[in-house]
């Protein structure tokens, strides 16, 4: 069963993790999707993190569950991250891993990457992947939702004058009427407060919304553009 202890010399500190109490994978050493699903379903009874350096909390994970775990100095010097300054601290009943992972990694700015059998502690953008650029066409949210108001028709005898018609009207407070509303929407639909990061861009033109961001990040562009469609 996943657990036990380990010591974490430099910081004197003895992070604790007790019995696995739901989804437990089906073998050691789970691969590419079993291991994405085992992160999410394995559960830990009883975690304890005092501040814990990086480095001791990687040998920690192996002990905790069996698997393997590195830390990707690349993206993390390249990053201007020492490893040996990043503490976290956590005190969690019945938790999963990744959800573990998730909240003490978040505030350095860091995640994780499934290669296989192995888990990288990376930085988020290397996690993400490359930036990418597309363009989505707006013509489905751009158009006018007018009226379509029917004949003025009285009760006149016949010969009297032509019914008038009145002209259709835009519909007023539409809030996909410009290329400027759907990149607001946009923006604080999809991963809001990452805009301004290195690289990240979006703009619209009157006839395109284009998106620099990780494959992630378009996905729930595509997914965003998807339900402003469907309540225009």
């Amino acid at each position: 069963m996943p657990g036990g202890r380990a010591q974490a010399g430099e910081a004197g500190a003895q992070p604790i993790a007790r019995g696995v109490v739901a989804g437990r994978p089906c073998s050691l050493r789970p691969r590419g999707e079993a291991l994405r699903t085992a992160l999410r379903t394995t559960r830990l009874a009883r975690v304890e993190l005092e501040d814990l350096p990086l480095p001791a909390l990687v040998r920690w994970l192996r002990t905790a569950t069996g698997w393997a775990w590195a830390l990707d100095a690349r993206a993390l010097a390249e990053a201007g991250i020492d490893a040996d300054t990043v503490r976290v601290s956590a005190r969690l009943d019945d938790v999963s891993v990744r959800t573990l992972l998730d909240v003490v990694l978040e505030a350095h700015g860091l995640a994780l990457r499934v290669q296989d059998t192995l888990v990288w502690i990376t930085t988020r953008s290397a996690a993400e992947g490359p930036l990418l650029t597309r363009r989505y066409g707006l013509a489905h949210l751009l158009w006018v939702k007018v009226d379509f108001p029917g004949p003025q028709v009285g009760l006149r005898p016949e010969g009297g004058a032509a019914p008038v018609t009145v002209p259709e009207m835009p519909v007023p407070g539409d809030a996909l009427a410009s290329p400027e509303q759907v990149l607001d929407l946009v923006q604080r639909l999809v991963a809001p407060g990452r805009w301004d990061e290195a690289g990240w861009s979006l703009r619209a033109t009157a006839r395109d919304l284009v998106v620099r961001a990780p494959a992630a990040v378009h996905a729930q562009v595509v997914r965003v553009l998807g339900m402003l469609e469907a309540v225009k």
